[in-house]
């Protein structure tokens, strides 16, 4: 499995000022190639997990931007319905790393990024629960005229497991960010500007949900409703990874939240925190000549 990494701030800073060698001609242009993950979904029509998966993993648009050893960072190029995991870009010799932003929403798409902090406060809209294609980034150093870029959604997800004797028809999320940063600064930050919101309720007897990222000290909650044992029951399930401690939720995780009832109103919840696949396709190795 590979290791999932958030980029932070100060890692790019480190990025972009120096690895990988300093150009020798700044005035002269080159041609890299960056890959990144593209799937599409399946066309036999068949509902499956794995059609589920490869929905969580599509591409349909995405965004490259160069940020060169001034942290000055240019929109290069943007590719609509991607289908080979790659693409050929033509950048300066200035420019170090490539960042990018995959599923970009209208905001992030008209946005016009200078620099390293204009590209790390990129905020993404959350009006209600996330849809795929989500929205995922991801930065690669230039190396050999080579990026393998990551990327990283920016929500989590969450998976609702009853035990046998619950039937589950609802649940609603509560007190959840209505914005994340499309850059990952780590430690599930959450934009000043956010306000909290709550999803209508979403009618599944199996439900699997995504939310932004969030904090433990404003911590997001769930109400599920169902039958257990033929009776109507309601239970109110704080995020809590360690029972009784409010706990954040970090983006590209999958949580998967057993449900195992007491009575029509109590019940035992773990939670389990599983890695979601990061979204990466056959990474491209230079040789070292």
């Amino acid at each position: 499995m590979k290791k999932i990494i958030l980029v932070a701030l100060s890692l790019a800073v480190f990025i972009v000022a120096g690895c990988g060698g300093a150009p020798d001609d700044p005035e002269q242009d080159r041609k890299i190639v960056a890959y990144y993950n593209v799937q599409q979904l399946s066309l036999s029509g068949t509902s499956s997990k794995s059609e589920t998966e490869e929905a969580e993993n599509m591409v349909n648009r995405i965004i490259f931007y160069g940020i060169d050893r001034q942290n000055t960072v240019s929109k290069l190029l943007t590719e609509q319905n991607p289908t080979f995991g790659s693409t050929e870009i033509t950048v300066s010799q200035d420019i170090l790393s490539i960042f990018a932003v995959a599923n970009p929403s209208s905001g992030i798409e008209l946005a016009t990024p200078q620099n390293l902090a204009d590209l790390t406060d990129m905020v993404a809209e959350f009006a209600n629960m996330p849809a795929t294609p989500f929205i995922m980034s991801g930065i690669a150093v230039i190396f050999n005229n080579v990026a393998n870029i990551e990327l990283i959604r920016t929500i989590a997800k969450i998976e609702f497991l009853p035990s046998s004797e619950l039937v589950i028809e609802t649940v609603t999320v509560t007190n959840t960010p209505n914005q994340g940063y499309v850059f990952g600064r780590g430690s599930a930050a959450v934009p000043p500007t956010a306000s909290r919101i709550s999803y209508p309720q979403i009618a599944s007897a199996t439900p699997i949900i995504y939310v932004a990222e969030n904090t433990a000290s404003d911590p997001t909650a769930f109400v599920v409703t169902g039958t257990f044992e033929g009776n109507p029951a309601r239970y109110e399930i704080p995020f809590e990874i360690e029972k009784g401690v409010s706990s954040a939720i970090s983006r590209n995780t999958h949580y998967q939240i057993p449900i195992m009832p007491i009575s029509e109103d109590a019940c035992i919840v773990n939670i389990t925190v599983l890695p979601w696949n990061v979204v990466v396709t056959d990474a491209y190795e230079p040789d070292d000549d």
